[in-house]
């Protein structure tokens, strides 16, 4: 309860001076810097694609508490790609 306390106390600190409130023992070290190729933290890779952006007439699912949702037609599961 004690440390407890004093954490509390850490935390109510740091927000009024802006410093760091986690105690030294507490703090996580930084994700390495990955360069996304493998299982680490790194941003995602994008490469090109010969593919061509097809018109594809989406289905649209109203639920009941009055949302709208959309998905490709069935057949086009399997290998749908999201474009920006």
């Amino acid at each position: 309860m004690a440390n407890e306390k004093s954490r509390i106390s850490r935390v109510l600190s740091a927000l009024l001076t802006g410093e760091n409130w986690r105690a030294e023992s507490e703090r996580q070290p930084n994700p390495p810097a990955g360069d996304g190729a493998g299982d680490d933290f790194g941003l995602p890779t994008f490469s090109t694609t010969d593919r061509v952006p097809e018109k594809v007439d989406l289905q649209t699912v109203e639920h009941p508490d009055g949302r709208m949702s959309q998905y490709p037609p069935r057949d086009k599961w399997d290998d749908w790609v999201e474009w920006d």
